[in-house]
This record gives structure tokens, C-alpha cells and sequence, in this order.
């Protein structure tokens, strides 16, 4: 009887660390799946944002499309149609819906993909030819001025249009990458180009 009940203890303590190691990402998958749905239906998004974040660092965990989907939610109310897209893409990879479909269409018709860089990082400013009216879309511009002030860099999608950065002029179209690199002697070009087509007062 001794050896018996041995046995069994010792089997328990055997498999134990990987049936907790189990249950612990099993519960932390349905708290953070909670998370997700409670933040996203009082659209409280940055907590949608850390929580959808938490979910993808889990290992062995299959993403469900409901987290996609309000991760997509999420990224948009900042204007990151960057992340939007790759989120929605996710999304359609589990689960294919004519809403879905719908909203990937209207994003790769109204944006194009850009890399602006300034060398080396300064504040510089990039205006659009005319703001864009739809909030999703002046997000997308605002939140790339901010990037660039900031870092020099933005790497995402902004409206289809014309645009300035800093004296150069670009366009953004649909469906095509679009990369403009600006050094700092560029840069003093650019200005100087600027002052000399400035009329005379």
C-alpha cells in the first residue's frame, strides 16, 4: 500500500510542473481575453492595446479573432492604419467576414504604405496638400507629424495625397511603397531652394 501510494506521488510530481505550467497559461489566456472584451466594449483602447500585447507574448497560445479585431479597433483610434491593417489581415487569416473584407478593402483603397526618415534626427514638419476630413484619416497624419517631430522617423500609412516634408514635396498612392530620406545637407537645400522661389517684398 506504502509503495502504491509512492508511486503515485511520485507520478504526480513528475507531471505536475507542466499541467500548473498548463493551467497558468490557461488562465492567463482567459483573463486577458476578459480584458480584451470589457476594455473594448467601454472603448477604453490603450487597455486594449497592453492587454492584446500581453496575449500575443503568450507561448503556445492560438490569438482569437475577437482579439484581432479589437486590437484593429484599438490601433485606428490612434491612427495607426499601419498596425489596423496587419491586425485585420490576422484577423481574416481565421475568420473571413464581408464586414472584414469590407474595412481591408477601404484601407488599401484610401492609404499608402511610406518610410520617411530625416538623418539625423531632428524636428522637421510634414503637411499635407489639403487635411483630410474623415477622423480615422487626420489621425493617421497627426500621429505621423508627431513621429517625425519627435524621431525623425515614421514607418506606416498615411491618406493618399500630396505632401510636404520639410521642403519636398511627395505623393503617397495606393498600393505602391513610398520612401523618402532626407539628410541634413538636404535639408538646408531644401530651404535655400525655398527662399530663393520666396517672391521679393
Amino acid at each position: 500500500m506504502k509503495r502504491s501510494l509512492l508511486l503515485v506521488a511520485l507520478l504526480c510530481g513528475l507531471s505536475s510542473p507542466v499541467a500548473q505550467a498548463d493551467e497558468r497559461t490557461d488562465a492567463e489566456f482567459d483573463r486577458l481575453m476578459d480584458e480584451i472584451n470589457n476594455f473594448s466594449e467601454r472603448q477604453l483602447w490603450k487597455g486594449v492595446e497592453k492587454s492584446y500585447e500581453e496575449l500575443l507574448a503568450l507561448n503556445g497560445v492560438e490569438v482569437p479573432f475577437e482579439a484581432h479585431m479589437a486590437a484593429a479597433q484599438s490601433a485606428r483610434s490612434v491612427g495607426d492604419m499601419g498596425a489596423c491593417l496587419s491586425r485585420l489581415l490576422r484577423a481574416q487569416s481565421l475568420q473571413r467576414t464581408e464586414e472584414l473584407d469590407s474595412w481591408i478593402m477601404e484601407i488599401n483603397q484610401t492609404y499608402g504604405r511610406v518610410q520617411l526618415v530625416v538623418t539625423p534626427p531632428r524636428s522637421v514638419e510634414m503637411t499635407p496638400a489639403q487635411m483630410p476630413f474623415a477622423p480615422d484619416q487626420r489621425l493617421a497624419v497627426e500621429l505621423a507629424q508627431k513621429s517625425l517631430r519627435e524621431d525623425g522617423v515614421f514607418i506606416g500609412m498615411l491618406p493618399v495625397g500630396d505632401y510636404n516634408i520639410a521642403g519636398r514635396e511627395f505623393e503617397v498612392t495606393q498600393g505602391v511603397g513610398t520612401q523618402i530620406e532626407l539628410s541634413a545637407k538636404e535639408l538646408r537645400n531644401e530651404k535655400k531652394k525655398k527662399g530663393k522661389a520666396a517672391p521679393a517684398e
